[in-house]
């Protein structure tokens, strides 16, 4: 072999080795750029799971605080329907009492000797004798 194909093979094998460098530089810098790409990528799916997970927070928060009003609003209506049984129970014993009074007065007046029966008469429904005189 002569010095000029020795060159030849040697600049051939030069090239080929300096092509390979190269083509394993941009190999590696396109791996490199996908790789920061992706790194980038999952930063920002983080970044929306940590915003989604505070966000669920407050949602839990609020639905926690409805639940609470909604429950003190149940105790409350409890509070005001035992109230009202308790106001209705005393009305019934103002009101007996009042019936009773009633009576008592009726039969301390000698006026109203024969409104009684007038008033059971009306009660059920009969109409009042028209002999009895009326009792004013």
């Amino acid at each position: 072999m002569s010095t000029g194909t020795i060159v030849a093979i040697i600049v051939i094998i030069v090239v080929v080795v300096v092509i390979a460098i190269v083509v394993f530089a941009v190999i590696r810098l396109g791996k490199n750029r996908r790789l920061q790409r992706d790194r980038a990528n999952a930063a920002e799916l983080r970044h929306r799971a940590d915003a989604d997970a505070l966000a669920a927070q407050e949602h839990d928060a609020v639905a926690a605080r409805a639940a609470a009003d909604a429950k003190q609003a149940e105790l409350a209506a409890e509070r005001l329907r035992r109230q009202a049984a308790d106001t209705q129970a005393a009305a019934e014993d103002v009101r007996a009492r009042s019936e009773e009074q009633f009576h008592k007065a009726d039969e301390v007046d000698p006026d109203v000797q024969q409104q009684p029966v007038a008033a059971e008469e009306s009660q059920l429904g009969l109409a009042p004798d028209s002999n009895r005189p009326a009792v004013d």
